[in-house]
């Protein structure tokens, strides 16, 4: 074998051919490889790499065996339709299913529409071309027809002459010559002596070249009954074509041919179609009438017989005569019990069954149906082989009835291996029989039946069934597994399977995947772990591949290869913070601070230099113990301070080093934009970094907004709908109390509902009230600390007073010194009539909020310019005051919302 692959190694590197090529040529090779799949990895040169295609040599086997397969063999098996439950008796079926199979048996008459018999014989269309044809003797020479006449010898002549009205042809050597009304054999034959007689010397030929048109009546049962010009050559049977065929109510056995009023001729359409024999198909003449009459005696045949269809039977013709006309029975046809439902004298059916053996006898009527019964399946004169045979079906039994001498029979026409598949059970076989209507089994032994040790007698229809061992039990297989794998797998066990054959039949992974980054896997082979359970017990083994290859697996193995890095873990170390690519390394002997800090893409920009931690981990006493040194990251990176397994190294951020925060001042400062701002810096600072206010500033009317106070005050907004939603549904829920109003309860809840709605319309800006001054730019109390994304808008100079609320006239109006809220409130159309007026507050430019009220200390309220007069909904439910205080909230928050939005647009 080593001088076969040393020989067949030089021929692949002499002549380039891939290994693949190589093993397609040379059979001989496939089998080594077969059974030893590492010649595959030696043939293309990477004597290193234990992994072998395992499945690429099958695959180059494979099809060399087909090569040699298709040669010889010429049968093949679609396993995709073979019914494994079939092949035994034994699988249980439900009672539908049962009855579903049963009622396969049975034999049901065809509700197929039948057709009738003969009626496609007239659908033909094809038109014969007379000329084509000789010229019959008994033609009848008619006015019109044209004659070919030639003479030969001394005189040579060719002329074409035509039947007159007269009935004459006229030659100008002999005259006139009469011929209509004669046959063409005598007007033949009187043309010929006459030119003869005429031209001593010539020999003469006369034919017919054209034959005149005639005129007759075809009526009756016909699809298109009419007068029609035809062709004189023309027969009945090309006159019931001419009429588009006989209607189903119209006779096809006597079609009448009337000349000058008789009755010439009754013509069977049926002679012609089943025989062959067209005697009455007579040649037409000027004014014949054909007449096809209404149909005296129409029968139904249908089941086993070759032509089934609609038929029509003649006074004296008998059942044999119809099946005559069928082209007799089927192969499949049964003698006995022909059926004939009878409908007598349109009163009542009656149903006969008649043997064929009477069928001579038997007449039929009018209307009969004739039934012909196929042989039923049950009727069977064999027996059936189904299960683990290369060929399942019918066997006849013959002399001897016995199992062991069917077999016997098989295993000398076929082989032991002609008959049974692989893996045949010999010790289980089965025989169901059909037993007076009920099913029985009988059991046996294979084997024994084989040797003749016993016997079965069988009967016609007994169903033998022959068992694979792997139904009886699972099919024996080795389960490989391990993250080395590309996935688990189950392989085929077979007697006598080896660790290697096990390992070089399954893809292994070249790579892994985590978190992004790649890694190679390589399978250890040196731990490759076998699990065996048996009665006895559990057993592991530790294999080295190289070794133990010839270790001998057996079923139900299961096999783990793991990838050598999970038997064999890797030392890491691990770094964090200020480096661009902080995470897990895998630690190398002699590894410093600055391999580990090159490896994880240098350190940041905001990397501290003057100190890093480092965490060491220690086994002592059993015990991981973790101990911390904090060094210089300067010093340790000069002298590249040497890494210990599993360290754990954290660089710090240069303190205060932060991310950039920026507030924006828009409006009236004299440089508006976007401003950077450092931790704890003050409003006032950036106002004065802005330039200051410009001419035109109107401070007290600053909107100052900031995210994080809108974020809470959207949720209070929500806290407060839902505490609304809550006391309305329990109000809503409570029964009724003293002077409550009806309707009320549903009230609150419409308004509930309203109220909710309204509030998801207004998103709170997160306002916060400042005052701001002109010289120090903010006030003392004022002066806030900034943070990221905080806005300050200054307004101009805002003259007008808005007045928002339950007023009939929500607008904003210009602002006249002096003016009371009252007057403000009567400029929009005052109150209507749900207004709270002992609810009325105003809210000045700056955002401060303050209660009005009317009456001798109204004048205690100024109105300034830029104010918003709020007039609130009146909220006055005798069961509902506990809804008054949410929905107050609420709505001022609303309220301070809108001002403030209209504060930015002014």
């Amino acid at each position: 074998m080593n001088k076969l692959f040393l020989l067949l190694s030089l021929t692949f590197s002499l002549f380039a051919l891939s290994p693949e090529e190589l093993i397609a040529q040379n059979p001989a090779l496939a089998q080594q490889v077969m059974s030893d799949p590492s010649l595959l990895s030696k043939l293309k040169g990477n004597a290193g790499e234990q992994v072998v295609a395992k499945q690429e040599v099958q695959k180059i086997n494979n099809e060399i065996v087909a090569k040699e397969n298709s040669v010889t063999k010429k049968v093949s098996v679609d396993t995709k339709k073979i019914d494994y439950t079939s092949a035994t008796p034994l699988f249980y079926k439900t009672s539908d299913k049962r009855l579903e199979k049963i009622l396969e048996h049975q034999v049901r008459i065809s509700t197929e529409k039948l057709k009738r018999y003969g009626a496609q014989f007239l659908k033909n269309n094809n038109e014969v071309n007379p000329a084509s044809l000789p010229v019959p003797d008994d033609y009848i020479i008619n006015v019109g027809d044209i004659f070919d006449l030639s003479l030969y010898g001394k005189s040579n002549k060719n002329k074409q002459v035509t039947v007159n009205h007269n009935g004459d042809i006229l030659i100008s050597e002999l005259g006139a010559v009469h011929v209509a009304g004669m046959p063409f054999n005598k007007a033949k034959a009187k043309l010929i002596a006459s030119l003869e007689s005429a031209y001593s010397s010539s020999t003469a030929y006369v034919d017919l070249s054209t034959f005149s048109s005639i005129q007759v009546t075809i009526t009756g049962q016909v699809y298109a009954p009419g007068i029609y010009n035809v062709q004189s050559f023309s027969t009945v049977l090309d006159a019931l074509k001419t009429a588009q065929g006989v209607l189903p109510e119209g006779s096809m056995r006597n079609v009448l041919l009337k000349r000058n009023g008789k009755t010439i001729a009754h013509f069977d359409l049926y002679a012609l179609i089943r025989y062959g024999v067209s005697k009455n198909n007579k040649f037409l003449r000027f004014g014949d009438v054909i007449v096809v009459p209404s149909i005296q005696n129409d029968v139904s045949l249908l089941g086993a017989v070759r032509t089934p269809g609609i038929f029509e039977l003649k006074k004296n013709e008998t059942l044999a005569d119809l099946l005559n006309y069928a082209s007799n029975l089927s192969a499949t046809a049964k003698k006995f019990g022909i059926k004939v439902k009878r409908f007598d004298e349109n009163s009542h059916i009656s149903i006969e069954s008649v043997a064929l053996s009477d069928a001579k006898k038997y007449r039929l009527k009018k209307g009969d149906i004739v039934y012909v019964r196929p042989i039923s399946d049950r009727e069977i004169k064999s027996v059936s082989l189904f299960g683990n045979v290369v060929f399942p079906g019918e066997r006849s039994i013959k002399k001897s009835k016995s199992l062991s001498a069917l077999f016997e029979r098989e295993i000398k026409e076929n082989s032991y291996e002609g008959l049974f598949l692989d893996d045949t059970n010999m010790i289980y076989g089965l025989v169901k029989r059909l037993s007076r209507l009920n099913h029985e089994v009988i059991s046996f032994n294979l084997g024994d039946v084989l040797s003749k040790k016993s016997d079965v007698q069988l009967q016609n229809s007994d169903e033998i069934y022959i068992f694979n061992n792997m139904s009886v039990k699972e099919n024996p297989y080795v389960y490989v597994k391990g993250d080395a794998l590309d996935k688990p797998i189950k392989l085929q066990y077979y007697t006598g399977l080896k660790l290697r054959d096990v390992y070089n039949s399954v893809d292994f992974k070249s790579e892994s995947i985590e978190e992004g980054v790649r890694y190679r896997v390589f399978a250890d082979t040196k731990q490759i772990k076998v699990d065996r359970e048996s009665e006895e017990g559990k057993a592991s083994f530790i294999l080295d591949l190289e070794k133990d290859s010839d270790f001998t697996l057996k079923p139900y193995d299961e096999v783990s290869i793991l990838d050598f890095y999970t038997t064999h873990a890797l030392e890491t170390v691990a770094i964090s913070g200020e480096v661009i690519i902080p995470k897990n390394y895998v630690y190398q002997k002699g590894m410093g601070i600055n391999d580990l800090i090159g490896i994880a893409g240098g350190t940041t920009t905001k990397a501290y230099l003057k100190t890093f931690e480092v965490s060491h981990f220690n086994i002592v006493e059993g015990e991981r113990i973790k101990s911390v040194e904090n060094l210089s990251l300067v010093t340790a990176m000069k002298d590249n301070f040497k890494l210990q397994p599993y360290d754990e190294v954290k660089l710090f951020a240069i303190p205060n080093w932060h991310e950039s925060k920026f507030v924006r001042l828009s409006g009236q400062v004299k440089f508006p934009g976007r401003y950077s701002i450092e931790s704890g810096e003050k409003l006032s600072h950036v106002i004065e970094r802005a330039g200051g206010y410009t001419d035109v500033a109107f401070i007290k009317g600053a909107v100052f907004t900031r995210l994080s106070l809108a974020v809470r005050q959207k949720d209070q907004m929500r806290q407060s709908v839902s505490k609304m939603k809550q006391k309305a549904l329990y109000f809503s829920n409570s029964s009724e109390k003293f002077g409550e109003i009806p309707g009320q309860k549903q009230s609150l809840v419409l308004f509930t509902e309203e109220m909710a709605k309204e509030a998801e319309k207004y998103a709170p800006i997160g306002r916060i009230t400042i005052q701001l001054d002109e010289k120090t730019y903010t006030s003392e109390d004022s002066d806030i600390v900034l943070e990221d994304g905080d806005v300050l808008h200054v307004p101009t100079h805002n003259d007008t007073i808005f007045v928002f609320g339950e007023v009939l006239n929500q607008n904003t109006f210009i602002f006249k010194k002096g003016l009371s809220v009252d007057e403000y409130i009567q400029a929009a159309g005052g109150f209507d009539d749900i207004a709270d007026e002992e609810a009325v507050y105003v809210v000045r430019a700056n955002g401060l909020a303050v209660r009005y009220e009317a009456g001798w200390f109204s004048s205690r309220i100024t109105v300034q310019a830029g104010d918003t007069i709020i007039v609130p909904m009146k909220l006055d439910y005798v069961s509902g005051w506990q809804m008054v205080k949410e929905s107050s909230t609420i709505f001022y928050q609303m309220s301070l919302g809108v001002a403030a939005i209209l504060a930015l647009s002014r």
